[in-house]
């Protein structure tokens, strides 16, 4: 193989790289974010309260899928058993 051959699959091979770490970390970040709104209106407007998705998601300026998915996968949230969340700790 040439040298000009072996430069362009690194180069290709880097860029591909790149744009997947990219993906990840920007995925990752989103959810911090998002997932830092909604503590934000617990430790702000309900601390010791319970709250409805429908409240977190106007407060946190999400829409209510989002709002779902992030509490869902957060270990800061817990729901309750008739639809309301809670700050844990």
């Amino acid at each position: 193989m040439s040298t000009n051959t072996i430069i362009a699959i690194a180069v290709v091979s880097t860029l591909g790289l790149g744009i997947i770490i990219h993906s990840w970390l920007h995925k990752i970040i989103k959810f911090k974010m998002d997932e830092s709104s909604i503590v934000q209106h617990f430790r702000e407007k309900t601390p010791s309260g319970s709250v409805t998705l429908e409240t977190l998601a106007k407060s946190a300026a999400l829409p209510e899928k989002r709002t779902l998915e992030v509490c869902q996968k957060s270990t800061q949230l817990s729901s309750e058993t008739n639809g309301l969340w809670k700050l844990n700790g």
